[in-house]
């Protein structure tokens, strides 16, 4: 499919009756959070029809994956836990567009006085009065957090924390300084390649900003790795070159993924854009805002794919507590169905004694949680001719002092031996988690993909990681629908999700990448038996999902705490098989105030389909 982009909003005309994309969005945005069928219907609304919308939320609600009075008591106690009056609560709940009958009902149950207890509303009032949360003896002043993390959502990095260490403005005759806000998407490489751009652009005297009307310069860094991924790149684009409405002087300046793979495409069709810069070229994202303000126009900046970044000074573009460590660039794995290698080039391992020395630094920045990311982290170090070279790794930064829990994001199956499943043991800061992508079980298909297992090999490896490292958290992404896929090869799928109970799986539909094998084969399945396949198997996910988390009620757990959630007033945790933007939270209630980056045991009393419920234990 080549690019191609849609602006928002859409007239009534041009919105979609495609039933099978809108029950997909919907899966999608039911997917990290939970939403009343109003705000549901609203959002669906601005790409399909009032009538597809229609119909499909009454599914959704059909199907118990909306529930108003569900949400409304969720959302209400949320609020009782924020301090909010009674009054306000109602207030909340009806701009969600739930109905009266279902607000009074959900306030009745969550503010209604307990037998010969406080009247909550008296509690939360008296709380209120009782001022904020003392700070921690020499803590210095609380860092904010948002809500809950989302991995869809656009990250806006306006943290001054970072960026001040960053290095000392530099005044430079042929630039003014410039406000930039930046939209990060996609991955955290991605985050990581943004980091660096910010780097440089506050090195040249610039500042970042949050919002994107204060800005000069709004810095988009895109992910062009699927359809959907690609829609959300335009999205963003289109809201950016906005705001020229109301600042004519503002600046565009397309970066990542949909710039490297797309280039002049992108200017040609949304000649609102001011620059598109590739990933080799990031490392001059200073040079090319200075030539958008001396006047030249349209620029396009790309360069070889063994110069994309490898390491470098960075800001640090996530919460205080946690960072990623990106270790390689690029990928040799070849999958049929992938478009990465054309886009970021082959395998590339950054070099050793350079990945050490930037996580001593974030542990000194106050880091404690070291993500390790690559498009393949097992294969690190096989472009050196050295295979296996992670489990060196791994020993190296586990004598980081300072970092407590190091997160290996992905691991593919075909290379976990035994030597690394040893690696894992005998560090213990490494957590017991793994990202296993294995797109599909059959064997037939999986030669297809050219995956390099089979079912009896995956099967294995699952078995030996649960055995040799126990409480090991697995999780998995699937393609359900990829070309050729009959009736039995599905559902030969859906049983072996049955069989593995993985603690945590995405499934998406095929998307056919243009450059790809897999979009060349024959047997090509309609949109909608994909998007149909994908969500029956989510369906027996959620199932395994909800058992897996009721399972935990009653168990204490540790905990890193990375805020607090304005909205319900919930400690928002992880356990070690939670990584950050990916998985869901621990919501701790706590009368006594918690830290970011500070670990607390916690007793798990309630759970749901994402995250667990509880209070520090005694």
């Amino acid at each position: 499919m080549a690019f191609t982009h849609n602006r928002r909003p859409l007239a009534e005309e041009e919105k979609s009756t495609d039933a099978a994309k809108a029950r997909a969005r919907a899966m999608e945005l039911l997917a990290g959070q939970e939403l009343s069928s109003g705000i549901l219907y609203e959002r669906l609304n601005r790409r399909f029809t009032e009538q597809t919308s229609a119909a499909v939320v009454a599914e959704m609600v059909e199907r118990e994956y909306v529930n108003d009075e569900r949400y409304a008591e969720a959302r209400a106690h949320g609020l009782l836990a924020a301090k909010k009056s009674r009054r306000a609560a109602a207030q909340n709940l009806r701009q969600k567009g739930l109905s009266t009958q279902q607000i009074e009902q959900a306030l009745e149950v969550v503010y209604a006085p307990e037998e010969g207890g406080e009247d909550p509303e008296l509690e939360a009032a008296a709380g209120l009065v009782e001022g904020p949360l003392p700070q921690k003896a020499g803590s210095g002043p609380p860092r904010p957090c948002g809500g809950r993390p989302d991995a869809a959502r656009v990250r806006v990095c306006g943290d001054q924390r970072s960026h001040q260490k960053s290095g000392r403005r530099i005044e430079r005759e042929y630039i003014p300084f410039m406000k930039i806000a930046c939209i990060s998407l996609g991955c955290p490489k991605n985050q990581v390649d943004l980091d660096g751009m910010v780097h440089i652009l506050l090195s040249a005297g610039h500042e970042t900003v949050a919002e994107l009307g204060e800005a000069d310069v709004i810095l988009v860094n895109t992910c062009g790795f699927i359809e959907s991924a690609k829609t959300e790149a335009i999205e963003n684009i289109l809201e950016a070159c906005s705001y020229k409405q109301q600042n004519p002087n503002l600046k565009v300046v397309v970066t990542g993924c949909l710039a490297e793979r797309y280039r002049s495409q992108i200017e040609e069709e949304i000649p609102e854009v001011d620059a598109v810069v590739g990933c080799a070229s990031n490392k001059a994202i200073d040079s090319i805002v200075a030539r958008l303000f001396n006047g030249e126009e349209h620029l396009e900046s790309y360069g070889l794919k063994k110069d994309f970044p490898l390491g470098g000074k960075r800001v640090i573009g996530t919460p205080a507590h946690y960072a990623y460590l990106k270790i390689a660039e690029g990928c040799n794995n070849r999958c049929h169905y992938c478009a990465i290698p054309a886009i970021r080039g082959p395998l590339r391992s950054r070099d050793m004694a350079d990945c050490v020395a930037e996580a001593r630094w974030l542990a000194g920045e106050g880091v404690k949680e070291l993500i390790i990311v690559a498009q393949d982290p097992t294969a690190y170090g096989e472009d050196w001719g050295k295979p296996g070279s992670i489990c060196e790794l791994l020993d190296k930064l586990n004598k980081v002092q300072g970092i407590e829990w190091i997160r290996i994001m992905y691991a593919y199956p075909e290379r976990i031996t035994d030597e690394f499943i040893a690696a894992m043991q005998r560090n213990e800061k490494v957590v017991p988690y793994l990202d296993l992508p294995i797109q599909h079980c059959n064997d037939t298909i999986l030669k297809n993909m050219n995956r390099r297992s089979n079912r009896a090999e995956l099967l294995d490896v699952i078995g030996r990681l649960r055995r040799q490292i126990p409480g090991i958290t697995l999780r998995t992404t699937l393609i359900a629908g990829f070309p050729g896929e009959t009736e039995e090869q599905f559902e030969d799928l859906c049983n072996f999700v049955k069989e593995v109970q993985f603690d945590r799986l995405g499934c998406f539909a095929y998307s056919a990448e243009e450059n790809t094998v897999a979009a060349k084969m024959d047997g090509q399945i309609e949109q909608e038996v994909k998007d149909k396949r994908a969500e029956l198997v989510m369906q027996i996910q959620t199932g395994i999902m909800a058992q897996k988390q009721a399972a935990k009620v009653g168990q204490t757990v540790r905990v890193i705490c990375d805020g607090i959630d304005d909205e319900s007033g919930l400690y928002l945790c992880r356990t070690a098989g939670d990584a950050p933007e990916v998985d869901g939270n621990v919501c701790v209630s706590s009368e006594e105030p918690l830290y970011p980056g500070e670990f607390y045991d916690i007793l798990v009393d309630d759970s749901d389909l994402y995250d667990l419920y509880g209070t520090v234990a005694k």
